[in-house]
């Protein structure tokens, strides 16, 4: 007996998929780089290396410390994102 075999077709590329692997890429290398950044400025904030014209170290450092805990915020909620999709 001989097998008949279906006819090969080429299958079509899925451009929605596509799109949503290239969204949750770019929001992963994002949320990464906010936390690595928002990492880094902590630290110099903490360290008191953060002086801005004018105004004491101290204005450096809160500033510093509030815009790093924005960005490990937002890091977090853009992997929250990324996982809860």
């Amino acid at each position: 007996m001989s097998e008949t075999k279906p006819p090969k077709t080429k299958q079509k590329p899925d451009r929605q998929f596509d799109l949503v692997v290239i969204k949750m890429m770019g929001a992963l290398a994002l949320s990464v780089a906010l936390l690595f950044g928002g990492g880094a400025i902590l630290i110099y904030a903490v360290a008191g290396n953060i002086a801005i014209a004018g105004y004491e170290n101290t204005v450096g450092t809160i500033l510093g410390v509030h815009i790093a805990t924005l960005m490990i915020f937002y890091a977090f909620a853009m992997f929250k994102y990324i996982v809860s999709d």
